[in-house]
């Protein structure tokens, strides 16, 4: 069945692109860095191009970029956290399939071992990190590179 969800969002993804372009495009988002003993919680979108990346997603009306990301943790890999629990890494910009957002990267380390439970329509898989996977987006080079310098991981 995961086969299925990946292919048929592959196929979607192509076919829907120019119109989600334009909703997306400029957009702000939020990314979250989930951090638990010095790995990285990466995952991968159904829609997207099967490549690893952090969980996070857009921004509401009226939503603080907080707010975003406790609900982005919540809905894609139902950890519940609270605002106050993240730190910000900084404020970015995505050039990803033609798409370019701003967005701001949170940093959220965890004590214990969460139990990760991903919504499988939205995301079809997870790992934790302690180095660049294979089938990465690009700015998760720059960043780890920062974390290792913040001695995060």
């Amino acid at each position: 069945m995961r086969n299925f969800y990946k292919k048929l969002g592959s196929i979607l993804y192509v076919i829907f692109l120019p119109l989600i372009r334009p909703v997306i495009n400029h957009t702000e988002r939020v990314s979250v860095v989930v951090i638990y003993n010095k790995k990285v919680l990466l995952v991968k979108n159904w829609l997207a191009r099967d490549s690893w990346r952090f969980p996070g997603g857009g921004i509401k009306k009226d939503e603080s970029y907080l707010h975003a990301a406790a609900r982005e943790i919540k809905e894609e890999l139902r950890i519940v956290t609270t605002e106050n629990r993240f730190e910000i890494l900084g404020q970015l910009t995505a050039l990803r399939d033609g798409f370019t957002y701003p967005y701001t990267l949170l940093v959220y380390k965890i004590d214990i071992h969460p139990k990760v439970l991903h919504d499988q329509y939205e995301i079809i898989a997870y790992e934790w990190f302690d180095k660049l996977p294979k089938n990465y987006d690009p700015e998760l080079e720059e960043i780890f590179d920062l974390l290792k310098k913040r001695r995060l991981i």
